[in-house]
């Protein structure tokens, strides 16, 4: 009696066991394959647009950096009230310079300096410029490669749509910017327009 007890114990204690080992192991294996997905992800954003990334993070940066020294000017101006008019006569020759030039707005001064926005604007031609004969030639060769090695068609989507996504994120900040700016006639977005038709073609095939 106390032999079949002791057998019975030994059985409740080792199939739980067993069952909670497993059960482990399948969480730790879907968060490695998460992990990886989510990095393959990156990666392959960041090699398709990686330098529209980094544009878009600079005019950011220093947007926010030009608005901190635009509020530091208001601060000084009511500090030190008698410097007020002539700072007041220096920002009304910035603005109307940059207006006269016609390509940047008066309201957008207040964020970026001329310079500034122009060095932005002529480094996002030239991406473009080059997306426009080497991006979707990119996405393509990337999709084959899954095609070859991801034999699984639901898993080349599930891989696929949000490095799309992605793309198609950072040509909406893109065209924000533009506008911000109003830089439509300078900056080349019918570039921009048509590479997100190719990929907004791309999804609706993987949908079918």
């Amino acid at each position: 009696m106390t032999g079949g007890y002791s057998l019975v114990q030994v059985i409740q204690h080792t199939i739980p066991t067993v069952s909670k080992h497993q059960l482990n192991s399948k969480k730790s294996m879907e968060s490695v394959l998460k992990k990886c997905c989510e990095t393959f992800i990156e990666t392959q954003t960041n090699l398709l647009i990686g330098p529209l990334i980094a544009l878009i993070a600079k005019y950011k940066q220093q947007s926010a950096i030009a608005k901190l020294r635009q509020q530091h000017r208001e601060k000084q101006r009511k500090i030190h009230p008698l410097q007020k008019e002539e700072q007041e006569q220096k920002d009304d020759e910035e603005k109307k310079e940059e207006k006269d030039d016609g390509n940047v707005s008066v309201s957008a001064s207040v964020s970026m300096s001329h310079d500034e926005r122009q060095r932005i604007l002529s480094e996002l031609n030239a991406v473009l410029e080059s997306f426009e004969h080497g991006l979707p030639s990119k996405v393509d060769a990337l999709m084959q490669c899954m095609q070859l090695y991801l034999q699984n068609e639901l898993t080349q989507r599930i891989l696929l749509k949000p490095i799309i996504s992605n793309m198609q994120t950072a040509f909406i900040q893109l065209r924000k910017i533009v506008i911000e700016t109003d830089s439509q006639s300078a900056v080349k977005l019918s570039i921009c327009d048509a590479i997100s038709d190719h990929l907004q073609h791309i999804v609706q095939q993987t949908d079918r």
